[in-house]
């Protein structure tokens, strides 16, 4: 779902590294299907509320902020 996310975007292209085999398989999983709008929106809205409730200072709002930015949240 994160990497459909990303790829419909359209101005992000995710480029994952694959360790194995089934990665791989599961990264192609996120092709030829697409989140509906209100689908993305929701992720937006939850990453949001997210980010409220993270720490400032935590590497996982650190983390959240670039993902975000990335995607042009």
């Amino acid at each position: 779902v994160a990497l459909n996310y990303l790829i419909g975007k359209g101005n992000v292209m995710p480029i994952p590294g694959a360790k194995s085999a089934a990665h791989a398989n599961e990264f192609a999983g996120a092709l030829g299907w697409s989140l509906s709008e209100d689908e993305a929106l929701e992720l937006q809205t939850t990453a949001r509320e997210l980010r409220e409730t993270v720490k400032a200072d935590s590497a996982a709002m650190r983390f959240m902020d670039g993902a975000l930015k990335s995607a042009g949240l």
